[in-house]
């Protein structure tokens, strides 16, 4: 259970289009952006949590 909170955690990161960025940003646009994102993992998990581990 520990393990799959984690991978989800990676992809939530993954997605977040702003990271650290402490600049406004439109809501529009950011969730445009980290829901073309979210289509990566689904085609690609392998290469998401990969990444993550690094």
């Amino acid at each position: 259970m520990a393990e799959r909170k984690t991978e989800i955690a990676f992809i939530i990161s993954y997605a977040n289009p702003v990271k650290r960025m402490r600049k406004q940003a439109p809501f529009d646009t950011t969730f445009d952006k980290m829901l073309a994102k979210l289509d990566e993992p689904l085609e690609h998990p392998q290469k998401v949590l990969h990444q993550s581990a690094d």
